[in-house]
């Protein structure tokens, strides 16, 4: 292991990004998870409804790849104790790409495919931003706590003792979850 000039280690800085990279990699993995898991659904249901040609439109395609990879990654992130502004966060990351290029494709100045890699690919980055700009939430190693549980445990001079108690309790059993992870 190299040193720094100041006689620190180097891995330092990398171990604490680590939960941060887990925690994308985690998201990555329920997307793909919920495009191979749902996509057959929505197949079935389109055929069920005798609609099956509707997923032959890229931009019906991508909203329906979208939707399969934010219900996978909510569902994640609600069992890792993430919030719903967390979770609208994200989701919003799985859309808004595809959006910015459905005009193009509309018009014609982009084809289908191109749509779909580019969209998949700002989505990556769209993801990486929400992240990189609450970097202290998402690479902290435990599950999120709720603002509200947040403010109760961290406000000096609470009156009342049961609710420290109940919101320790909370968050001790966050702590069990998350060890088990």
């Amino acid at each position: 292991m190299t040193a720094t000039p100041y006689d620190q280690p180097r891995r330092r800085h990398l171990a604490g990004w680590l939960p941060f990279i887990r925690h994308y990699i985690e998201m990555l993995l329920a997307m793909a998870i919920g495009m191979v898991a749902l996509h057959p659904l929505w197949t079935l249901a389109l055929q069920a409804a005798g609609a099956p040609h509707l997923l032959d439109h890229a931009e019906l395609m991508a909203l329906v790849m979208a939707t399969d990879m934010a219900i996978a990654m909510g569902a994640v992130m609600a069992f890792r104790g993430h919030g719903w502004r967390d979770i609208a966060e994200m989701s919003a990351a799985m859309y808004l790409p595809f959006g910015v290029f459905f005009p193009a494709t509309l018009a014609g100045a982009m084809t289908s495919g191109t749509m779909m890699v580019a969209g998949h690919v700002l989505m990556l980055a769209a993801m990486l931003a929400v992240m990189l700009r609450r970097r202290d939430h998402y690479g902290y190693r435990r599950p999120a706590r709720p603002a509200a549980q947040a403010a109760e445990t961290g406000a000096p001079g609470t009156p009342d003792p049961a609710r420290q108690r109940a919101s320790s309790t909370a968050l001790d059993a966050a702590d069990r979850r998350a060890a088990v992870l």
